[in-house]
Formats: C-alpha cells, sequence, structure tokens
C-alpha cells in the first residue's frame, strides 16, 4: 500500500505530481484511489455523486465549497449526479472550481459584513 493513498486529504497538484511519477501500475493506483473516495462519500452506494455528497466530499477532500451549480456544469450525461468519468473530469478542473467557489464565498462573506 503507498502511504500517500492513506493521507485522505490531497491537493490537486499532490495528485498530479504523484501519478506523473507512477509507472505501469498507476492505473490499479487510481482505480484504488477513486474506490475509496467513493466508498467514503457515495453515502447511498449509486456510485454517483449527487449534490450533498459532491459538497461534502469537496469540503473534506479538497478544503474548497462546492459552487452552485458544480454538478449540472459537469454533468454530461443529464442525471443530476456524477458518475466516475464525469467526477474525473471535475477532479482536473478542481483548480478552476475551487477558485469559483473562493470567489463565491467572498462576495457572500462582503454582503454579510454589509448587512
Amino acid at each position: 500500500m503507498n502511504p500517500f493513498l492513506e493521507n485522505t486529504i490531497q491537493s490537486q497538484s499532490e495528485f498530479a505530481q504523484f501519478w506523473s511519477r507512477q509507472p505501469e501500475k498507476s492505473g490499479e493506483q487510481k482505480a484504488e484511489h477513486y474506490a475509496r473516495i467513493f466508498q467514503e462519500f457515495d453515502s447511498n452506494f449509486d456510485l454517483k455523486f449527487d449534490a450533498q455528497e459532491l459538497r461534502k466530499l469537496l469540503a473534506a477532500r479538497y478544503h474548497v465549497k462546492a459552487p452552485p451549480r458544480v454538478v449540472e456544469t459537469f454533468d454530461e450525461n443529464g442525471d443530476a449526479a456524477l458518475e466516475l468519468f464525469e467526477f474525473i473530469n471535475l477532479e482536473r478542473n478542481l483548480d478552476i472550481v475551487g477558485a469559483e467557489a473562493m470567489r463565491e464565498s467572498e462576495e457572500e462573506l462582503v454582503e454579510e459584513v454589509r448587512y
């Protein structure tokens, strides 16, 4: 077992660095990585992340607040949830999602301070 995979919190850059150094076993390791994520955050075991599950996942693993329409943005088949490949696409674009979430959080904070 790789000690890196035991850490439940990792940044996208750490994840990218880790996989870029992996030889032939990377497919198996990636499968393990995603299996752990789904096992931990797919609360109804439907192999999809709905908006609530995704909010929890992004907050716990990546410390970002999910933008309001994040599921719709990455949901290619229109089932209102993210399946594995849709989630992988989101994870690849996590910097963008995180930046958007931070902007929205800042806007909410400004609104709270005003009132």
